[in-house]
């Protein structure tokens, strides 16, 4: 994915940057099936996370397992009837 800077701008005290549709669209494929998890109040590590999440989800289509600062966690899964059986079935 190529990166680009959009200039932003000063609306009503905020800082705003417009996006095209086109580059809206293409973010939204790159992050299509992915579940967002935040872990609040305990640090886990990567390590923790990830094989739990492959031990229990590798056969429901878990693809790639992605750590972000302060506790966030994103799983992607191969496509959207994976994603929603997680959803519906919890952890």
């Amino acid at each position: 994915m190529k990166l680009k800077f959009v200039q932003p701008n000063i609306e009503n005290e905020n800082i705003v940057a417009r996006l095209s549709v086109g580059i809206m669209e293409c973010g939204c494929l790159e992050w299509e099936n992915t579940l967002v998890r935040h872990f609040i109040g305990r640090c886990l590590s990567y390590t923790a996370v990830a094989n739990f999440a492959k031990r229990f989800w590798a056969g429901d289509g878990l693809l790639e397992v992605i750590s972000y600062e302060n506790g966030f966690f994103f799983f992607k899964f191969s496509g959207v009837e994976f994603l929603d059986k997680i959803l519906e079935g919890g952890p």
